[in-house]
């Protein structure tokens, strides 16, 4: 895993951040960056391949999403009630953490994404609801392997991306991708 930040190294919400992703993700390479946008006071960008996303969180992911559908609690923002409670079972662990950290970075002002390295792939969060996040992350990690095979193939391709790829999610759990390729410099988007 490799944190890329423009954090001041002592700013509190990057020391929360590293010492919260520590139980999940193990040692976290840690990169600054100068890059900044007048939006945040803050960028932070957790990538990694496919399979770490997975192995780090998967069992987590489709515990939290198959509960989900167990209880009828299948929409993230009104049944608040329902998915905190299967967010607190410890079979849920990495997607909790992540939720909290999502949710703290998001109250923060700071933007934070997740996503692939190489070809950088981006999925960014602007909403620090919980039940949302959870839902969001989860859905993003069961998929993540799927993802990134689009990915390589679309990178293999002749609509091959010029820059950073971004992931959006869909009301139904699935995913939009965007980007712009190198030969026509044309945007795209694909839904996965």
């Amino acid at each position: 895993m490799l944190l890329t930040h423009n954090c001041d190294s002592a700013s509190p919400l990057l020391r929360e951040i590293l010492n919260a992703f520590q139980p999940v993700f193990g040692d976290i390479a840690v990169h600054r960056t100068d890059h900044h946008t007048p939006q945040t006071t803050s960028i932070l960008e957790l990538t990694s391949t496919p399979a770490e996303w997975t192995a780090a969180a998967r069992s987590a992911a489709e515990y939290l999403l198959t509960s989900m559908m167990k209880e009828g609690a299948t929409d993230p923002i009104n049944n608040g009630p329902a998915l905190s409670r299967i967010l607190r079972d410890p079979a849920a662990a990495p997607v909790h953490i992540m939720t909290g950290i999502i949710s703290t970075a998001v109250k923060q002002h700071a933007a934070l994404s997740v996503g692939f390295r190489e070809p950088e792939v981006l999925f960014p969060f602007v909403n620090g609801d919980e039940g949302f996040t959870a839902w969001a992350f989860a859905s993003f990690i069961v998929q993540a392997e799927y993802i990134g095979t689009v990915v390589e193939d679309i990178a293999a391709s002749q609509y091959a991306p010029s820059g950073r790829m971004q992931l959006t999610i869909t009301p139904d759990g699935g995913f939009l991708l965007a980007w712009m390729d190198k030969q026509q410099e044309k945007i795209h988007q694909l839904k996965l």
